[in-house]
């Protein structure tokens, strides 16, 4: 996120929609791609998963702070940010946290566990 400042100026300084969508695109798919072949080269999969563990924070930082520069701000204040960040990656982000604070494997139906892990493969 740090670098998406510099670089992004790089590219646009003109259009502030322009330069808030290199900053998105440098900074969000940067974040977990880099570093995940590197990880299971040193560690396999194992680390991986402990990497993903410990990256899970940074992962919700990074993709709550890129929505809200590609979303144009508005008025509302706090509501209206949070307004902007309620999107259906939001969403899906926040159940799956919560799925698996509540173990819900233990309690979710096989056939809808079933057709998640098919659509998730």
């Amino acid at each position: 996120m740090a670098l998406a400042f510099p670089l992004a100026a790089v590219f646009e300084r003109k259009n502030r929609v322009l330069n808030r969508q290199f900053q998105y695109s440098i900074a969000v798919p940067n974040s977990g791609a880099a570093g995940t072949p590197l990880v299971i080269a040193l560690g396999g999969t194992v680390m991986l998963f402990q990497a993903q563990l410990y990256a899970i924070v940074l992962s919700v930082l990074t993709y709550s702070w890129g929505i809200m520069q590609l979303i144009p701000s508005g008025k509302g204040g706090m509501k209206g940010a949070f307004r902007r960040l309620m999107n259906p990656v939001m969403g899906a982000l926040l159940v799956g946290i919560g799925l698996g604070l509540m173990n819900g494997t233990a309690w979710i139906p096989s056939p809808i566990l079933s057709l998640v892990d098919s659509l998730g493969n």
